[in-house]
């Protein structure tokens, strides 16, 4: 049969598919992700709601569900949720409360939403390698899904309602995007960056831990371009690849870095950031008090008015001259000047205001919006450029505003104090005056983002305006929730770095320096071995992204080393860049064997004899340390055998070639080190029962306030009692602050008997608790538990334990440790010598002194020669047994029998 004619009509279906053929197709690197991801999320979700509530998840979380239950703002606004949550950097970025809020609007409120969120991104994080293939390899970005789907520290923290797996994931988006502006230098990379780092600086204040290693990085490799730059030879607007990411970090987040000008506050004579423990203000805000500055400056006579202003548009009108511009530009420049001016005066002074009688001054908004965009439209129409357009609109509309504060009496402070400060700060605002901390504050933050606006118009013009628009607009709604809370712009760009500059001198937790060193080994030895192997081949080998990789890893290191709030969580920013690292470097080793030339049996040999040799030389030191067993005749026979695998493995090593045998057998340690990662992993995320003591644990929620929950809602709550029907005290408010938060809406449980601040003893709601027999339960702290006869007619349960924190006597010298403080104190620790734990907690922060150096490493000098302290480590690595018991806080409950 002879070939149909290949007519227009046949050819059409066939020409429709290739059309929407897609251009992509899955490969094995593409599926090997996809089930990374699905397995990642399943492991994630499994038994989600089994582990009691941390002290920090249920802060967080029930800040989500006070917002979601709270009422709007005008018109109901933001709809999605309330607007009852006010930034406070103790808490962290508003983002994982916002979120949150949002889950438990579309799913409800429960122990699985409210940590549904953090399943989402630590699912999510173990995809992110997929687009740094090219730079890490198929083989290494693979290999670095597999570590951050089975990192004991990712899956614990992603199972866990703190912000530490978002940081993970907005850090290592920021690399993505960074590595491929530099290698492709696309715009579209800029402006996900800077939605990026809206969102990251809106997480967690690790964000400026993050830019600030990046910024590094990029730094030195721009060094050659910024040379140039300086030299004249380079324009600003030329800057790209490292340079031009570099400018990206420095324009947009400038004014957040504002607040380290609170390190010279004391040189300046000044109160820039209050210091941690103030009892007026808020730690990290601007002291209000003396000196102060009156409001207006000077007021003066309409004819001081008409001559400030016939002045400045002399000036302008001068400088228009002395410019010799055609009269087009010279009109537009004064018809913008005008409406920038014109714009302010009309939201600043509200002339219209009467003219609507109820709400925000519209007429006068709607007006100064309109002149705005005339303006914008006819610079946009006349096709200026971008630099010089924004800068007209910017700042004779800041020249303005300075203007009517300084001398008009159109600002009013107590008002704009109210409406701009974080709720909290002392204000003494009713004679119009402003203390000059907050002047120097507002100055230094004018500057910085002056000259940002600046260096990013000159360096990107229109595309930085869309770079900086992204930032800005992202950044302020989450900060002020969804624009109801306008104190959130001021908390957020101040607070964020003077919060925790103040913090530096607490060093809460008081981990020794060497805390990392101690607890990255017992979770990440994987990532940590092969990390550091990388960190060597790859500035050996001048790997451009492996050096990167490299200062990361290392630069990360010894930053929180330095930084004196140690925590177990912070282990998530530690180990991604070195499972990065490692992924890469294994992903070398992977491509360096010769797969093909081997025989299957030969490999599969050289893969298992490394890791059986290292196991069996692990029980046997093991047992040689144990000092409750002898070395027999049995451990000399199996260290024979573990020998004559060794020779073993060492002839097939010289049998596959100098290349492929020594790589095969340091990947089959990798296994190894995999498989104990996996144990350990599922260990520490699967256990709920508080039977292992685990140094990922940090205030962590007992088992025992689940249960009591579960007995007190099934003997009393359910029941729907009278209002007061339970009394708790604030001994245990979080976490069980979350488990009854409906019974403390509906008023049948109050939490009373709180601290005073500043005071040692209860406050005036502590009644005895034979006084509190009309409530129907009672849930108190150890403190106050008595033998009362009044108490009979309850059913006692305790000791209990609320919260949870690891033993640190197990790594610190002894004359460091903590203990547990006898029955009856109100502190929850105890020095050794039996002195008051908030002082004692200030003797260690940072980094310790020489003669502390000194101590510490002697310390390590000494365990390094006791074979019982070998011992002790490594049953509690692989066994996770401990001689001491957890430190607790305890309570008891009383509840009908």
């Amino acid at each position: 049969m002879m070939d149909e004619p290949k007519t227009e009509s046949n050819r059409l279906p066939g020409t429709l598919l290739a059309r929407f053929r897609p251009s992509w197709s899955l490969g094995w690197v593409e599926w090997g992700f996809l089930i990374l991801v699905a397995l990642a999320l399943g492991m994630r979700l499994w038994e989600l709601g089994g582990r009691t509530m941390h002290y920090d998840e249920a802060i967080h979380v029930y800040a989500s569900w006070k917002l979601v239950n709270s009422e709007g703002a005008l018109g109901g606004w933001p709809w999605i949720f309330g607007a009852d949550y006010i930034h406070s950097p103790w808490m962290h970025g508003p983002f994982q409360i916002e979120f949150t809020a949002f889950i438990f609007r579309v799913f409800g409120d429960s122990d699985f939403t409210a940590r549904l969120g953090y399943v989402l991104f630590g699912a999510a994080l173990v995809g992110l390698p997929y687009f740094l293939r090219d730079y890490l390899g198929r083989a290494g970005a693979l290999l670095a899904g597999v570590m951050l789907a089975l990192s004991p520290v990712m899956l614990y923290y992603s199972r866990f309602g703190r912000n530490d797996i978002l940081m993970a994931f907005w850090a290592l988006a920021l690399l993505i995007l960074m590595w491929r502006y530099i290698q492709e230098g696309k715009h579209r990379y800029l402006y996900m960056a800077s939605a990026v780092l809206a969102f990251m600086f809106a997480t967690k204040e690790t964000a400026y831990i993050v830019t600030l290693l990046l910024g590094a990085a990029v730094f030195v490799m721009a060094v050659p371009q910024l040379k140039s730059w300086a030299l004249g030879r380079t324009g600003t607007s030329q800057l790209t690849g490292p340079a031009g990411f570099l400018l990206l970090l420095v324009t947009l987040t400038l004014p957040q870095w504002t607040a380290l000008a609170s390190l010279a506050q004391d040189v300046l004579g000044l109160t820039l950031a209050n210091p941690a423990g103030v009892t007026t203000g808020i730690v990290g805000a601007p002291e209000w008090g003396s000196p102060f500055v009156n409001f207006p400056i000077y007021g003066g006579s309409w004819w001081f008015h008409v001559l400030l202003v016939g002045a400045a548009a002399g000036a302008a009108l001068g400088l228009l001259y002395r410019n010799q511009t055609g009269i087009k530009l010279w009109t537009l420049r004064i018809g913008v000047t005008c409406a920038a001016t014109g714009a302010v005066f009309m939201a600043i002074f509200r002339p219209l205001d009467g003219a609507w009688s109820f709400g925000p001054p519209v007429l006068d908004l709607l007006i100064a919006g309109v002149l705005v965009g005339a303006a914008a439209a006819e610079i946009i129409r006349q096709r200026r450029p971008w630099q010089t357009g924004a800068l007209m609109l910017i700042w004779p509309a800041q020249a303005a505003a300075l203007y009517a504060f300084l001398f008009t009496g159109a600002i009013d402070v107590a008002a704009t104090v109210n409406g701009v400060l974080p709720a909290g700060i002392s204000v003494e605002a009713g004679s119009n005056r402003v203390p000059v901390n907050y002047l120097v504050a507002g100055g230094l933050l004018l500057v910085t983002f002056n000259a940002s606006v600046y260096l990013g118009l000159r360096w990107l013009q229109g595309h930085w305006l869309v770079a900086a628009g992204i930032f800005y607009l992202s950044w302020a709604a989450l900060y002020t929730t969804v624009f109801t809370n306008l104190s959130g712009i001021f908390s957020g760009v101040w607070q964020g770095m003077g919060y925790w500059v103040a913090q530096q001198d607490y060093g809460r937790a008081n981990q020794p320096w060497y805390y990392y060193f101690t607890t990255l080994p017992v979770y990440e030895l994987l990532p940590l071995v092969f990390g550091l192997a990388g960190l060597v081949y790859f500035l050996r080998k001048r790997d451009p992204f492996g050096v990167v990789l490299a200062f990361w890893a290392a630069a990360t290191l010894l930053a929180y080393t330095v930084a004196s709030e140690k925590m177990p969580w912070l282990l998530v920013n530690l180990s991604l860049p070195f499972i990065l690292l490692a992924g890469k470097f294994l992903g070398v080793l992977v491509e360096r064997v010769d797969w093909r030339r081997l025989p299957s049996d030969a490999r599969v040999m050289l893969l298992a004899l490394p890791p059986t040799i290292a196991v069996a030389v692990g029980y046997l030191v093991f047992s040689y340390t144990n000092p409750a067993s002898s070395f027999s005749l049995q451990h000399w026979a199996l260290a024979g055998s573990a020998a004559a695998l060794a020779l073993v493995t060492a002839f097939l090593v010289r049998q596959a070639g100098p290349r492929s045998g020594p790589t095969l057998a340091t990947l089959g340690l990798a296994g190894l080190l995999l498989g104990f990662g996996i144990a350990t992993a599922v260990r520490a995320a699967y256990t709920y029962d508080d039977s292992n003591n685990e140094i990922l644990v940090y205030a962590q929620g007992s088992k025992d306030i689940k249960e009591t929950y579960a007995e007190l809602d099934r003997r009393v709550l359910e029941r729907d009692p009278a209002r007061n029907a339970v009394e708790a005290d604030y001994d245990i408010w979080y976490p069980l602050n979350w488990y009854v938060r409906d019974a403390q809406k509906d008023g049948t449980l109050r939490f009373s008997c709180f601290k005073e601040e500043g005071e040692a003893g209860w406050n005036a709601s502590c009644k005895p608790l034979a006084e509190e027999r009309e409530a129907e339960a009672l849930l108190v702290g150890s403190s106050r538990r008595g033998d009362s006869e009044a108490l009979a007619s309850y059913e006692e349960a305790g000791p209990l334990r609320s919260l949870l924190w690891f033993n640190e006597g197990t790594y610190r010298r002894p004359e460091e440790r903590r203990i547990q403080c006898p029955e009856g104190r109100q502190l929850l620790f105890c020095a050794p010598e039996g002195e008051e734990a908030e002082g004692w907690l200030l003797g260690i922060t940072g980094l310790p002194s020489g003669e502390q150096f000194s101590k510490d490493f002697g310390y390590f000098k000494d365990v390094a020669g006791d074979k019982e302290a070998w011992f002790a480590a490594l049953d509690y690595v692989l066994f996770r047994n401990l001689d001491a018991a957890w430190h607790s806080s305890e309570y008891y409950s009383y509840l009908p029998p």
